[in-house]
């Protein structure tokens, strides 16, 4: 009995450590580094780690904006950092439309408590 606790145990720290693994340690460290990050594990097929990043008050919310934008066939391509201003961080969008290639600049919103930062709301 206890050596199945135990591995149980083991089991449950190994899914943990695997799970947190793709998340870069300084993921919430700054307003662009959260953004890099959402955007990183999102494109890279990695929703939940992406909504996690999501402050916790508006996460419902940017899974329904990613949810939107899915529905209607968008499909990010790149995301890349350009400014920060406050709480919006001013990012270069590469995307696809259903099909249709398009880009531009847009602010994704965020937030910092207790020393990390979350995104709030998303370009739409």
């Amino acid at each position: 009995m206890r050596l199945r606790a135990a591995l149980l145990c083991s089991l449950g720290l190994l899914l943990v450590a695997c799970s947190s693994a793709s998340m870069p340690a300084d993921a919430q460290s700054s307003p662009e580094k959260v953004v890099e990050s959402f955007f990183s594990s999102y494109m890279a097929g990695d929703r939940d780690s992406a909504l996690s990043l999501a402050h916790e008050d508006y996460r419902s919310m940017v899974e329904g904006e990613l949810e939107g934008m899915e529905s209607e066939g968008w499909v990010y391509k790149s995301v890349t950092v350009e400014s920060t201003d406050g709480n919006e961080v001013t990012v270069q969008m590469e995307i696809t439309i259903d099909g249709e290639e398009d880009s531009g600049t847009d602010q994704v919103e965020v937030v910092e408590q207790d020393g990390k930062w979350w995104i709030v709301d998303l370009p739409s």
